[in-house]
């Protein structure tokens, strides 16, 4: 089954995501990202992390380290674009 199916990629400036079974594309600068966090969330008795980005057009999009591989990198480059609208939780 597909319809979890999303992608993100950053980089330049830039975020874009996708979620192709929905038909729906979005790019983003970073100035349009409003806040980003990370937070832990407990599924079938294990520890996921999880960032959840919050744009200016109020769109939210949440991305597991479970299902990204690329989580760790997303995380680095927000902190170093964007460390600034970073929620401290």
């Amino acid at each position: 089954m597909m319809a979890g199916y999303k992608f993100l990629a950053a980089g330049n400036e830039k975020i874009e995501i996708w979620l192709p079974l929905k038909g729906q594309r979005r790019k983003y600068k970073l100035e349009d990202l409003l806040a980003w966090q990370e937070e832990e969330v407990i599924a079938n008795k294990k520890v996921f992390k999880q960032l959840i980005l919050v744009f200016a057009d109020k769109y939210s999009f949440a991305i597991s380290n479970h299902e990204h591989l690329g989580y760790d990198d997303l995380k680095r480059y927000l902190s170093k674009k964007a460390g600034k609208k970073k929620v401290k939780n």
